[in-house]
């Protein structure tokens, strides 16, 4: 698994950071379902195992510009970008 996934933010909370901890460990052992797991029997994952992931390759900020093409209404906006608040 990825360091930069076992990798926590400075400003995580420490509580979050152990809950994705836990997570991660429970995913390294177990591994993705298969059909084979009764929640899941319907549910063919094949193709998640030709995937390659890689790690975010956005540094920066958003700026008003960027978000231009997504405005669709008069409203707040918040934006995260690979979970930080931008």
């Amino acid at each position: 698994m990825s360091a930069a996934l076992k990798q926590t933010s400075s400003s995580e909370p420490k509580w979050l950071a152990l809950i994705k901890g836990e997570a991660l460990a429970r995913f390294e052992k177990a591994g993705l379902p298969t059909q084979k797991d009764e929640d899941w029997k319907y549910t063919n994952l094949n193709s998640f195992k030709n995937l390659q992931f890689h790690e975010p390759t956005f540094q920066g900020q958003i700026d008003a510009q960027t978000m231009k093409g997504f405005e669709y209404i008069d409203a707040q906006r918040i934006v995260f970008v690979d979970g930080q608040l931008a």
